[in-house]
């Protein structure tokens, strides 16, 4: 934690959900995010839900099917295993290759 106040990044446990989307904004911006993001409300349902602790990734599809369920942080965290994921569905190769950035559905 003391790492965390010298580098000025040290929140709160928000009290609300505006304050949580306001720490991820923030937060996106400090490390320069540019992917959308989605944040859990307060009441952490979806974490509960999907059992996203420790952290985890997942990739769904448009119709909200599970195309890839990464393992427990930090262990089984595997980001470099989403890619070809995110560039087999419709649209992703070509927009990746159109403008060199990272894409996400």
């Amino acid at each position: 934690m003391k790492d965390n106040v010298k580098a000025g990044i040290r929140l709160f446990q928000p009290k609300g959900d505006e304050e949580r989307r306001a720490a991820a904004v923030r937060f996106a911006a400090d490390v320069g995010l540019t992917i959308p993001m989605v944040v859990d409300g307060v009441d952490d349902e979806v974490g509960v839900r999907w059992g996203a602790w420790p952290e985890r990734l997942y990739v769904l599809d448009a119709a909200g099917r599970v195309l890839y369920r990464g393992g427990p942080g930090p262990f089984e965290f595997k980001p470099e295993e989403i890619e070809p994921i995110l560039r087999a569905l419709p649209g992703g190769r070509q927009r990746r290759e159109a403008d060199g950035s990272p894409q996400s559905h």
